[in-house]
């Protein structure tokens, strides 16, 4: 059920006056003891799934989480996604009539990216990118400290119709606010105002044109890895070191509330040994009508939670390894996972039910990210981006040449730490395998980087994939087919952006990576 902003703010208003946010970060042995206690978790419900009520975070009489009017709970299997063809990937290099997931097809290997960014310090690693609603413009953050919003130049072709990139131009910079490194960058909703999150435990607020720091949000215990915004611009939420996640209200960064680690839980007596990470969570998502969000963690899990009552509500325990990264489904009734396994996976957050796994990668999976297609992008510490389709044409015959009915996943000799992206790269060794009868995704296309990938993202139209590398530089390459147009990107004979971009970043639509 949608819920006007307006309606929305109202809510929020009534709730916090009535003490919501007073009730929701203090997690010590007072409060365990106190009637407020009970209102932030449900000691019944708390370790499965099930019917959470109605209400939102910021939103009144939504549907619960596993209710049948809702999204939630109506995956049905692999094919869910009915995409037939992510641009002209299939019919490329030869493969017009072999069908993606048919034994014969191969994935496209892209070996030169086209562009190569290089204006962030080489010594650091970019650890997030972000693509803008239209024009070809890129956001990137770095250990360097830095944020830049730069551009792809190049030139329009009227004779073979094609537009090739030339160069890469840094048109905005945000930087001297955060004291170490830059974990993540990302655009709200309207794309007026950036946030950045940092090893120095802060996330910030910029306006996007002047590259203004508008004012910090605080109150982590330790270092943010990821930084997530509603799909209303209203809250932000940070994945925390510490093993919290932190709420604030966008613009005004008011304290909006905190899910607790499994220390604050167990301060509340039997029945929440089970509640919150254990360690580091390294990712935070918000269910598009803001009823929910998942967590990724240190503790090889995915948690979901009502961000109504902040009462964790599920727990998927389905990777052999730490969960980097999780993201919804535009609709909400998918969650998208990537490991340290090596695998990225699909879920019904409904249920915990696993729907589809993408395996592949000879080293940890990053980050992984639906396209605006329905497709999948996954960046890897094997110096690969990959694309993949979620449909399986056979799921028999997808299985690891050893499966042997259950999971098994090599051993590292690496000495990886829970130190979250960034940290050293982990040796490579061999793909994991997997049961029989599993949906299995189809890899269309393997994107070659040279170094560890941390972060990736596509262009508004799907024709670039960008990739944020260890070594301090982005590469893009261009999906196998794909053509892009005279109508985007800034044309080098031109004067200015085809849409007047140059000047301010108009707000285009959504951003692909909001979390």
């Amino acid at each position: 059920m949608s819920v006007s902003s307006q309606s929305r703010r109202r809510v929020v208003g009534a709730r916090l006056l009535a003490g919501l946010v007073s009730t929701s970060f203090l997690f010590d042995a007072a409060f365990a003891q106190s009637p407020a206690a009970s209102g932030v978790y449900n000691r019944a419900a708390s370790m499965q799934y099930g019917p959470a009520g109605s209400g939102s975070f910021g939103a009144s009489g939504s549907s619960g989480y596993a209710s049948g009017s809702s999204s939630y709970g109506q995956a049905s299997g692999s094919n869910a996604f009915g995409a037939n063809g992510f641009g002209a990937v299939a019919g490329t290099n030869g493969q017009a009539a072999v069908l993606p997931g048919s034994p014969d097809w191969k994935p496209i290997v892209v070996s030169t990216p086209e562009y190569v960014h290089d204006k962030h310090d080489s010594s650091e690693p970019i650890l997030s990118v972000a693509t803008m609603a239209e024009e070809y413009a890129i956001l990137t953050a770095s250990g360097d400290k830095t944020a830049q919003i730069w551009t792809l130049e190049g030139k329009f072709d009227e004779l073979t119709g094609d537009w090739s990139i030339k160069n890469g131009r840094v048109r905005k910079t945000y930087k001297e606010a955060h004291r170490q490194g830059l974990t993540d960058a990302i655009l709200s909703p309207t794309e007026s105002h950036v946030l950045t999150s940092s090893y120095d435990g802060s996330a910030r607020l910029w306006t996007i044109g002047n590259q203004e720091n508008i004012r910090p949000y605080r109150g982590a215990k330790d270092r943010l890895w990821k930084v997530a915004i509603s799909d209303s611009g209203e809250y932000v939420g940070a994945a925390c070191n510490d093993g919290r996640v932190y709420f604030w209200e966008t613009l005004t960064v008011n304290d909006a509330g905190t899910l607790p680690n499994r220390e604050d839980a167990q301060k509340l007596g039997p029945g929440f040994e089970k509640v919150g990470h254990e360690g580091p969570v390294f990712d935070v998502s918000f269910s598009p009508d803001e009823a929910y969000c998942a967590t990724a963690g240190a503790d090889n899990t995915i948690r979901v939670w009502n961000l109504q009552t902040f009462r964790q509500i599920g727990v998927i325990e389905g990777h052999a390894d730490k969960v980097y990264s999780v993201r919804f489904s535009s609709d909400g009734g998918y969650l998208l996972s990537a490991s340290r396994d090596k695998t990225a996976r699909i879920w019904n957050p409904s249920n915990g039910q696993e729907v589809c796994r993408f395996v592949g990668h000879l080293g940890a999976v990053r980050e992984a990210s639906f396209t605006p297609d329905g497709y999948v992008l996954t960046a890897s510490d094997d110096g690969t981006v990959r694309l993949w389709s979620p449909n399986s044409a056979s799921n028999e015959t997808n299985a690891g040449p050893n499966a042997s009915g259950s999971d098994v996943y090599p051993s590292s000799s690496s000495s990886f730490s829970s130190s979250g992206p960034g940290a050293p790269q982990e040796e490579k060794t061999a793909k994991p395998t997997r049961k029989v009868g599993k949906a299995k995704g189809v890899e269309l296309a393997t994107f070659e980087a040279g170094s560890p990938v941390f972060s990736t993202a596509t262009t508004f139209d799907g024709v670039y994939v960008v990739g944020g590398c260890a070594d301090g530089k982005a590469r893009v390459w261009r999906v196998p087919g794909a053509a892009p147009t005279a109508s985007y990107g800034y044309d080098e004979s031109a004067t200015q952006y085809p849409n007047g971009a140059q000047g301010g970043y108009p707000s285009n639509g959504a951003s692909s990576n909001r979390r």
